[in-house]
């Protein structure tokens, strides 16, 4: 399954991206989500790239953006994974024992 990514997930790396402020050459627009695993309290999405082994170290990027979401008390978090300037993949979770939302869900993303 390779596919775009949706509008809550391009605003989601466009923020950490620019909070971050990463000189990247990446265009949003153009990330391809190549695999996404849904759990009841986030998911884990993984972007098209090259190969990565698993004793590279990857940078973390995300921590200061926080995601208010309709319906949830304690909101959504995010952890951005990237390894040369090149994305990876991103954790998406919720900041306590609420479900993430399925389908279209009311968001608003801050810096902490």
């Amino acid at each position: 399954m390779t596919r775009g990514l949706i509008k809550f997930e391009s605003d989601v790396l466009n923020r950490i991206l620019t909070l971050a402020g990463r000189q990247t050459n990446i265009v949003v627009s153009n990330v391809l989500v190549f695999s996404e695993e849904k759990t009841s309290k986030g998911m884990f999405l993984r972007f098209q790239k090259k190969s990565i082994h698993d004793d590279q170290v990857l940078s973390q990027l995300g921590k200061r953006v926080y995601c208010d979401v309709t319906g949830l008390e304690y909101g959504v978090g995010f952890v951005l994974y990237m390894e040369d300037n090149d994305l990876v993949s991103l954790e998406v979770f919720t900041h306590g024992p609420e479900e993430f939302p399925r389908g279209e869900f009311s968001y608003t993303l801050s810096e902490i």
